[in-house]
């Protein structure tokens, strides 16, 4: 089995998948959140008849199992992920828009730990970034 993947240059300069060049022009463009798939396992067989286009997770549960992983490597994966995540210390940190304490894992404060929900980072996001633009524009009175 071939372990690259055939690269082609596209407008004499950009480099892309040949793979997903010919998916997409038999099928047109693929959905975000999905792959393309050699069926023969051959990433050098770009052949339409050998792809299929797969759901991100079905393509690496498909891949997870062919290189020999049982219901139970799955199963166990998964626990260690979650031991894992449980593990992560929680900080306690203000939102910058309501002034409101919240809690979250370590691993998220690489700066979406501004907002302690969705509504007050849609109101953040709307007070500095869309207002002004609108206002710029004359859509909307200063």
């Amino acid at each position: 089995m071939n372990t690259t993947y055939r690269v082609v240059c596209v407008a004499g300069r950009r480099q892309a998948y040949e793979h997903r060049l010919v998916w997409e022009r038999h099928h047109g463009s693929i959905p975000p959140g999905y792959h393309v798939h050699h069926k023969n396992g051959d990433r050098k067989d770009n052949r339409i008849e050998n792809l299929e286009l797969l759901a991100a997770f079905d393509h690496h549960s498909h891949h997870f199992t062919e290189q020999g992983a049982t219901k139970e490597h799955k199963e166990r994966a998964a626990q260690n992920l979650r031991k894992s995540w449980n593990r992560m210390p929680m900080l306690k940190l203000t939102c910058v828009v309501c002034g409101s304490d919240f809690e979250k894992r370590q691993h998220l404060t690489n700066g979406a730990a501004k907002y302690c929900s969705r509504p007050c980072r849609s109101k953040d996001y709307y007070i500095n970034t869309l207002r002004p633009k609108l206002v710029a524009e004359g859509r909307l009175k200063g």
